[in-house]
């Protein structure tokens, strides 16, 4: 019971510093416990004078903090839109043979298929330099007059392997 405990607010504290916000807040409490520790000793204006030159002396440390991740974020955006634009997509219809029972089971082996489909941006070249994002497709299914039709959207590199899982399109 008070492992669990203890384990959740372990948990809970890893999951907070791994956001930067934290680690912000993190420094400025200990400065502030700096100087409540020192102000005594040295006086209110020897202390705010020092911290004052400490953050003039170190300003380009504090201009990276705020630049580097602002120019990482740009980067990311800018080539994963170069990377999303190159993408070419078509509609293909899934018409399940004729052999296979027609259940939610049929359907389910369907959908494992497409899950195989899936990418993800493998190492930091291709996530940075090419722009690489998990691909999307999507499927949709419709009636027409009471009869049930299965559509993919998936990219058109992709249409043979959607057909070598076999199904078949129109």
């Amino acid at each position: 019971m008070i492992s669990k405990f203890f384990q959740e607010i372990v948990d809970i504290l890893a999951e907070l510093f791994k956001k930067q916000e934290s680690w912000l807040i993190l420094f400025l409490l200990g400065v502030g416990g700096l100087t409540i520790v020192a102000l005594p000793s040295i006086g209110v204006f020897a202390a705010v004078s020092t911290a004052i030159r400490f953050v003039a002396y170190f300003w380009w440390f504090w201009l990276f903090l705020i630049i580097v991740p602002m120019l990482e974020s740009t980067w990311l955006f800018w080539k994963q839109e170069v990377f999303k634009k190159s993408l070419k997509f078509i509609l293909l219809e899934i018409k399940i043979p004729r052999i296979i029972e027609k259940s939610p089971q049929a359907m389910e082996q369907v959908l494992a298929n497409l899950h195989t489909l899936r990418n993800a941006p493998g190492d930091v070249s291709e996530r940075y330099r090419e722009g690489e994002v998990t691909v999307w497709f999507s499927l949709e299914i419709a009636s027409f007059g009471g009869e049930v039709h299965f559509y993919i959207r998936c990219q058109k590199k992709q249409k043979n392997l959607v057909d070598g899982n076999g199904l078949n399109e129109g």
